[in-house]
């Protein structure tokens, strides 16, 4: 069955083998028949060529924390975290004394154009710079976390 399936399928795509599923083994001994085109008016609708539960399907696996969702349920983050991290991702300053100074009041992912602005930082990556390593990774989440705390 599967055979002659196979064969009048490549026969009606030249030398390709079909590779849907209209070929498995619950098909017929007779090889599906070409039809007609169906002409229907404007307002009518076709029926679909397979029942809804064969049809094939796109599943697309998403994360969805910090894009649709501004908390973290896998890290417990809350919204106000979240916000303050894509915060510190987008300030951008400078170092002055050991301590990191806002600079650009305009918050952007991108570091601003302009010769003048070759030295600033955002405050995340300052942040990791200052705390670099394993040991310091609690202390670096707690900064960026509080990022818009008073003080």
């Amino acid at each position: 069955a599967r055979a002659g399936g196979r064969a009048a399928a490549r026969g009606a795509m030249g030398n390709q083998a079909c590779r849907c599923s209209c070929l498995d083994e619950s098909m017929e001994e007779e090889p599906p028949q070409l039809l007609e085109p169906m002409r229907m008016s404007s307002n009518e609708r076709a029926a679909p060529s397979k029942p809804r539960s064969a049809r094939r399907h796109l599943i697309l696996n998403m994360d969805i924390n910090k894009t649709v969702l501004m908390t973290d349920g896998s890290t417990g983050k809350t919204a106000e975290a979240v916000v303050n991290e894509e915060l510190a991702s987008a300030s951008w300053g400078v170092e002055v004394d050991g301590a990191w100074h806002m600079s650009s009041p305009v918050p952007t992912v991108v570091r601003p154009a302009g010769e003048t602005n070759r030295h600033l930082a955002n405050y995340a990556d300052w942040v990791t710079d200052r705390y670099p390593g394993d040991e310091h990774k609690k202390e670096r989440a707690r900064l960026k976390k509080m990022f818009t705390a008073p003080g």
